[in-house]
């Protein structure tokens, strides 16, 4: 039990306990925090330039384009050049890709169905609503 009444030392637990279950996840399908991203930020029937893939994970494009390799290995997302630029190339999940997702994405919530567990409706909204006020003021 914390004995420290601190906001930010509260908050600070909430971020320790929800990284330790991202890593729990992470290492169960041996994905680099970077791969569980990339999976996490494409949509199941969605392709996209890599440019956007490294947009949407804030990585520069070679280092995006690494993270795309090591997901290409791993047979999640496929690879093939754009028609209008061959320098460019689209990415998207496969089918292990899309599952992968979907292991993760329920994953996700079942954790946050035991945070919730307990809380009424109406009180989940205020909190929701709170801890988003608190967001916007970092």
């Amino acid at each position: 039990m914390l004995s420290d009444e601190r906001l930010i030392t509260i908050l600070g637990e909430i971020g320790k306990g929800m990284q330790a279950q991202e890593n729990r996840i992470r290492k169960r399908f041996d994905l680099s925090e970077a791969e569980y991203k990339g999976i996490l930020c494409l949509g199941e029937e969605e392709k996209i330039k890599c440019q956007e893939f490294s947009r949407r994970l804030d990585l520069s494009v070679s280092r995006g384009s690494r993270v795309v390799d090591r997901l290409c290995d791993k047979k999640y997302i496929e690879r093939v050049d754009c028609d209008a630029d061959r320098r460019c190339k689209i990415i998207w999940l496969t089918r292990e890709g899309a599952a992968v997702r979907q292991n993760i994405a329920q994953e996700i919530k079942n954790i946050e169905n035991i945070l919730i567990s307990g809380y009424p409706h109406a009180k989940l909204m205020l909190l929701k609503s709170d801890l988003k006020r608190l967001v916007q003021k970092l």
